[in-house]
């Protein structure tokens, strides 16, 4: 979501971000130890339209292996203005930071989980690092100071600069479409922006003004 103004990417405040989420559903922890979250059921109609929307997007590029999923998806989804529009309606607040931050985050989910059925579908290695939502908020950097491949540990060390982007994003090339898919799901959201911004596509995380 661009707007006008200087290239730092917007970051919102977690813990308006968490009251945000508490306005439109519940985490619930399972029996085995994962959390699901529940949606109250007048923001029911909101996902099922980013589910379509999704599927539409995502399902005819999967049986070309089109680029990248992830990225791709995220382009499209960023660029969509219905979704903006849908989402500011639910919320009823205006496109600040932190609504940005957390529909960014909503988008970044819903898209690594289908990515995940797609995975398990084709009887690949599923993540085993999905969590919810407001998990994914609480989370420090420090959760993500383990990452499963050399590629990404050279990209946070570098800060994500354009270097950093453009080298990650080579060594990406070089590995079949399966193990591309699987490295970037182990991106946060503001990283996988941030290598959008650097590409010049549209991306949730807007400009400051």
């Amino acid at each position: 979501m661009e707007t006008e103004g200087g290239p730092s990417v917007v970051c919102g405040e977690k813990h308006k971000a968490l009251e945000l989420i508490s306005t439109l559903g519940r985490d619930f922890k399972q029996a085995d130890g994962k959390f699901r979250f529940i949606v109250y059921e007048h923001i029911v109609p909101f996902f099922l339209f980013l589910h379509n929307l999704i599927e539409s997007i995502i399902t005819p590029n999967i049986a070309l292996q089109k680029g990248n999923i992830l990225i791709y998806g995220l382009e499209k989804l960023a660029a969509n203005k219905v979704l903006r529009e849908k989402w500011k309606d639910l919320t009823s607040l205006p496109s600040n930071a932190t609504s940005v931050v957390v529909l960014q985050r909503i988008v970044t989910f819903s898209l690594k989980s289908k990515q995940q059925m797609i995975r398990e579908k084709r009887g690949l290695k599923p993540n085993k690092n999905s969590m919810a939502i407001p998990q994914q908020l609480r989370h420090t950097t420090s959760s993500s100071g383990k990452p499963k491949c050399k590629e990404i540990i050279q990209l946070r060390s570098g800060s994500m600069s354009s270097d950093n982007i453009r080298s990650f994003l080579q060594s990406l090339s070089t590995y079949p479409y399966s193990n591309r898919e699987a490295m970037l799901a182990e991106l946060q959201s503001k990283e996988l922006a941030k290598i959008l911004k650097s590409l010049g596509k549209p991306t949730f995380l807007g400009k400051r003004k």
